[in-house]
């Protein structure tokens, strides 16, 4: 297994230099980076995975410094994890403004922006994908259809892993 999956990770897509996001294809944390991907105009491959399907292409990506999705793996080889990290590097290197005290009138609204974003993050992304994930989980024909093609052993996972309770 372990292998198969490595092989479908060196496959991924993203042409040598390309940028590359890896996630779980429909996070909230990803679609936050989609978008900031997007209104950036930067041109991006993703890698969607199924949830737990993930984590060996994102070790890899990471050198096994973080499971977590999304990552930006970058033209220059290193990475981003953490949609506000992604963000803030964003907005840095392509000087988008959006966290820049410039444009936002003030620094102490900037660090309230970066505050208010972990909160969020924090407080209501991880209780939402709890909230979803127990519903989903126990829903095997729903789960099915949520990673839809998204993982080669999605059906097998969800057959094997989340019927067994």
């Amino acid at each position: 297994m372990v292998m198969k999956v490595m092989r479908a990770f060196t496959g991924s897509g993203a042409a040598p230099g390309q940028v590359r996001l890896t996630s779980i294809g429909f996070s909230h944390y990803v679609e936050k980076v989609r978008w900031a991907l997007d209104v950036a105009g930067i041109d991006y491959v993703e890698d969607p995975h199924a949830p737990g399907m993930h984590v060996p292409f994102a070790d890899a990506v990471t050198s096994g410094r973080s499971s977590m999705t999304p990552i930006v793996s970058w033209p220059d080889g290193h990475y981003t994890h953490d949609s506000t990290a992604v963000l803030l590097e964003l907005d840095d290197v392509y000087g988008l403004g959006w966290y820049d005290p410039d444009q936002t009138g003030d620094a102490a609204v900037t660090d309230a922006i970066v505050q208010l974003e972990d909160y969020f993050d924090d407080m209501l992304g991880g209780p939402s994908r709890s909230f979803v994930y127990a519903y989903l989980l126990a829903e095997t024909e729903l789960m099915r259809e949520v990673c839809n093609n998204v993982d080669d052993d999605c059906d097998r996972v969800v057959d094997e892993g989340f019927t067994h309770r």
